[in-house]
């Protein structure tokens, strides 16, 4: 799943009694890769050893996966990323908000080395006013860039022209695509 440079993302699907929900991976020409679930918190204070959302391959194998390391609700929640073999990636911070709307006026995401390096960060999202939609729909109308702290734009969010999903492009072919794709990931659940 993580060897291509685009992606696209379908819409959410809500599983098991709205207790998590699945955003399904496909490549650029819309064979299905694998999902990403998320599993909704059931108590507000979640373990650091839950994960909170992973990718899966089509036989449901964990690729990867996200798992809270802090939250709080007035500041924000920062998620740390592992592989497979449960070895830490790297960390994103979300900004605040409540889980799936954007506020008005959005801080940027960041993106964080397994060291700590902050090597990325969203642009902030600004959005019209009334405009009330999901995370995923809001994103999907308005676009997301990515891009590293020298400026260079590393990826993009945008709307399929030919689906109701998202199109995923990544510019830089060195980058770590678990962390690159568990980075736009995050910007959905968070």
């Amino acid at each position: 799943m993580f060897d291509r440079m685009q992606y696209l993302v379908d819409p959410p699907i809500t599983i098991k009694f709205r207790i998590s929900w699945a955003l399904q991976i496909r490549d650029s020409d819309g064979n299905l890769l694998g999902s990403f679930i998320r599993k909704e918190p059931v108590v507000f204070n979640l373990s650091t050893k839950e994960a909170r959302g992973w990718f899966e391959d089509q036989n449901a194998t964990r690729l990867g996966e996200l798992r809270v390391k802090r939250r709080h609700a007035a500041w924000l929640t920062e998620l740390e990323v592992y592989d497979t073999l449960g070895e830490l990636r790297g960390k994103i911070r979300c900004p605040p908000g409540i889980d799936g709307v954007l506020n008005r006026n959005q801080p940027p995401f960041e993106l964080y080395d397994a060291r700590g390096q902050q090597i990325a960060a969203s642009d902030p999202l600004s959005y019209p006013k009334g405009l009330k939609h999901s995370r995923f729909e809001t994103i999907r109308k308005i676009g997301l860039n990515i891009k590293s702290l020298n400026g260079s734009s590393i990826a993009t969010i945008r709307g399929s022209p030919s689906t109701n999903g998202c199109l995923i492009d990544l510019y830089t072919p060195d980058i770590d695509r678990l962390l690159a794709l568990s980075f736009l990931m995050a910007v959905f659940m968070c």
